[in-house]
């Protein structure tokens, strides 16, 4: 019961935090419309009568609807809208309000002639919260994935070997897609976003220090992908084809649409890409065993992977009053990864070799996500509004591999079948439902208070199964094999307040709570995992605005990072036979406490970061076990671990065709995990540039320059080499509306190409580590708009799904 309550004092909690008089004040209504329908995004402007100055502002609505509060007195009212004649009245407003009723706009002609959508945006946007990469203004993000885009943002680093993601050197990230929180694994979102085409995204976001309306998961923040979509009224969109080669050939297209009449809008978009590349990994280890010898396996794994990926998504928004809308909705992803790999193994002993062995192996990663979607929204009056929506997804997984053993001969060929052959499966189905409810007060025109109710219903079955095959019989491996079962609910509130303490200083100040139960159980034993907390998760957001040049904002907000499923649930990855990735229930939940300061001078930004994680769960930590003879690679919980970030974003326009764009990241970081017991502490600094060149050419001709460059690096307890990678991109624009072609050159210089070590003598662990990556990938990209794109009425999509899916990560 204690928890219900808890749920409920947070919903008005913060009421007591602002006292806040509401002034008397008269509503002011009416219609804008043309000689057909409503008009949408028309501005409505109170003026002075006497010298015209702006008293106060107001849009209409989707149908043309507007509504705003005014004092009493004598006003000059204008409406203007791009497309139409200006209109303008004098008007009278009592204290009882006033209802101007429709008012019909007259077509401008002229202006409809001349005026086109055109987006000519920098490729990095900073704003107070985020950091908004435009992807659409990157000519080397052609032909790209998603992921490729993130893995040139900056603070961004992609574990390409992991399927994971850190930001501003953290790890634990949440991947939202249109404002909503991906509830897949991390690691088959990763695998979502490097089968999705850079061309179906408008732009990224990258959220380091949420609010508290979205969920207090993730202590590194959240990455925003927004997916293309056109306001234009009738039927419009885009779509793209492009073919490539780098590692192997490359081959796919993209369509979005959007379909805009009356009250409807129905859009979507669908996505296909064949992948074709190649990879290296490689793995050293050195073992020295009590009679003084040196134990080292060594192995290097060619592998020839393809990818076939389907994104698409489906949905619908209808007016079906003039104060509700409702929507809904299918978001549909399937990916079918299928590789084979050589993993030649050497056993030397005192650097000799004793033997070798060819692994030979085929593994299949089918994965199937959808998301089924609901909403409506009812907006009261002009002060209050509520929406809600239920969300139920499904995800599949299913991961089977083969694993043929042959000691070598000496030529190197695969000789007689010394060694049982291996196979692996893994089944992971889950489904969850995530019913959520918003209710937003606007108090006064620079107060606003928001507070809302959601739960998270979650369920996942694991089985891994480990069979040895050798003459004909099947052993089944009962240390490798097993059957869980989970379970995960939360349930949560929110309420925030952003009000003007003076005329340029902003503030915002959040309350969270959520309730977390998990149950695992396995076929042999109950209650391996039963944990069951509740947390408070507060969050403040400052902001001044100094002058037109200068601004600073400060925010803290408290977060938490829960194991994720697949990092909890067991699974078997063998890339030799001593070599083996797999879970870990004895994961804790992780909890953050982040600070972030950032001050801007005109487009240049400057912000500092520091958090503290408790508990901090880090991926793919290597350690040794049966007295060093397996090596495990796992996620583990460290001690804790400090984070102190600084970053700075310098945008330059030389000339009126040359802009360029650096940001600068330093991170020093101070971490304490254990191994076998012995308190082992990490500090290092590292840094990351990021920077963009673009050139504005003749007769449509434009050229970008991109790189990214990272310095020496921890992971963990491992510490990685220093990187770069550059990017280069042409773009021919087409006459007429006939669309671009682009070609890109993506890794020029073949930095994808990364190195590692992990050195704890105490604990007898001495690892060397390389991921080779594809590089040097050429690709051409014919990219076409369609439908009506002159900017004459527009409508806007006001889904009330604004938020999330969550969580389920890695």
């Amino acid at each position: 019961m204690s928890r219900f309550i808890n749920l409920l004092l947070v919903a008005m909690g913060l009421l007591i935090f602002y006292p806040f008089a509401i002034s008397a004040q008269a509503t002011l209504t009416g219609t804008v419309r043309d000689a057909e329908a409503g008009v949408s995004f028309a501005n409505i402007l109170i003026l002075n009568p006497s010298d015209s100055s702006l008293i106060k502002g107001a849009v209409s609505d989707a149908e043309g609807i507007f509504k705003m509060s005014v004092s009493e007195g004598n006003y000059l009212f204008k409406i203007s809208s791009i497309g139409y004649q200006d209109y303008q009245a004098a008007i009278q407003v009592k204290k009882e309000g006033q209802d101007l009723g429709e008012i019909t706009l007259l077509e401008d002609a002229e202006q409809l002639d001349e005026v086109v959508v055109v987006a000519d945006k920098p490729i990095f946007e900073q704003k107070i919260d985020r950091t908004v990469i435009n992807v659409q203004s990157s000519i080397t993000a052609s032909a790209g994935t998603a992921l490729d885009i993130l893995e040139k943002s900056p603070g961004v680093t992609v574990d390409r070997s992991n399927y994971s993601l850190t930001l501003a050197g953290k790890s634990g990230v949440r991947v939202m897609i249109n404002g909503k929180v991906s509830r897949m694994p991390l690691s088959a979102a990763v695998q979502m976003l490097e089968g999705m085409n850079a061309d179906n995204v408008e732009s990224v976001e990258l959220i380091t220090t949420p609010p508290a309306k979205y969920e207090a998961e993730g202590d590194a923040g959240l990455i925003n992908i927004v997916l293309k979509q056109t306001s234009d009224l009738g039927t419009n969109g885009s779509f793209s084809v492009f073919t490539g080669y780098g590692g192997g050939e490359k081959v796919g297209g993209s369509l979005n649409f959007n379909h805009r009449k009356k009250g409807w809008n129905i859009f979507g978009n669908y996505s296909y890409r064949l992948d074709h590349t190649d990879q290296l990994n490689a793995n050293d280890k050195i073992v020295l065993t009590n009679t003084g010898d040196e134990n080292r396996t060594s192995t290097v794994s060619y592998r020839d992977p393809i990818t076939y990926s389907h994104n698409a998504q489906l949905g619908f928004d209808y007016q079906l009053t003039k104060k509700t809308l409702i929507g809904a909705g299918v978001s549909f992803f399937d990916r079918d990864w299928n590789m084979d790999a050589v993993n030649e193994v050497d056993f030397l002993i005192n650097e000799s070799l004793s033997y070798a062995l060819n692994m030979i192996n085929h593994e299949v990663n089918k994965s199937t996500y959808f998301v089924y979607n609901t909403n409506v929204e009812h907006v009261f009056d002009d002060r209050h509004s509520l929406s809600a929506e239920i969300d139920y997804i499904t995800f599949d997984s299913s991961n089977p591999t083969n694993y043929q053993q042959y000691f070598q001969d000496i030529d190197g060929s695969n000789g007689t079948l010394g060694l049982p052959d291996i196979y692996s499966s893994k089944e992971t189905p889950l489904s969850t439902w995530v019913p959520r409810m918003d209710y937003t007060f606007q108090i006064k025109e620079d107060t606003k208070l928001e507070v809302g109710l959601k739960g998270a219903f979650n369920t996942l079955d694991n089985s891994v199964q480990v069979i040895y095959v050798e003459d004909g019989s099947r052993v089944i491996d009962p240390d490798l094999t097993r059957e869980v079962s989970m379970t995960e609910d939360i349930l949560a509130a929110y309420s925030s307040i952003s009000f003007k303490a003076t005329e340029k200083i902003g503030v915002n100040i959040g309350l969270r709570y959520e309730h977390t139960k998990t149950d695992l159980d396995s076929r042999t034993q109950q209650n391996v995992v039963n944990r069951s907390f509740g947390q408070w998760f507060p969050s403040v957001f400052i902001n001044k605005t100094i002058n037109d040049n200068n601004s600073w904002v400060l925010s803290y907000s408290r977060r938490v990072t829960r194991p994720t499923f697949n990092e909890i649930a067991p699974f078997v990855i063998f890339m030799d036979p001593t070599t083996f990735w797999t879970g870990n229930e004895a994961l804790l939940p992780s909890i953050t406490n982040n600070f972030k300061a950032e001050y801007r001078w005109k487009s240049t930004l400057i912000n500092v970061q520091y958090s503290r994680d408790e508990d901090a769960i880090v991926g793919f930590q290597p350690r040794m076990a049966d007295n060093g003879r397996i090596q495990l690679v796992s996620a583990e919980n460290m001690n804790f671990r400090d984070n102190y970030s600084a970053s700075i974003t310098v945008p330059i326009s030389v000339t009126d065709w040359w802009e360029m764009q650096y940001t600068l990241t330093g991170v020093y970081s101070n971490s304490e995990t254990e191994q076998l017991d012995t308190p082992i502490r990490v500090s290092a600094i590292s840094a990351r540039l990021n920077g963009s060149n673009s050139f504005k050419l003749p007769k449509d001709f434009s050229i970008e320059v991109s790189a990214f460059m990272g310095t020496p690096s921890y992971f963990g307890i491992s510490k990685f080499h220093s990187y770069a990678i550059v990017n280069f991109g042409l773009e021919k624009t087409l006459k007429d509306d006939q669309g671009s072609f682009k070609f890109s050159l993506t890794d020029a210089f073949s930095g994808r190409d990364f190195k590692g070590k992990t050195m704890v003598p105490e604990e007898n662990l001495n690892l060397r580590s390389r991921f080779r990556f594809e590089n040097q990938v050429f690709n051409l990209t014919y990219t076409r708009s369609f439908g009506n794109n002159k900017l004459k009425r527009r409508r806007n999509k006001a889904t009330a799904s604004r938020e999330e899916q969550h969580r389920i990560q890695n």
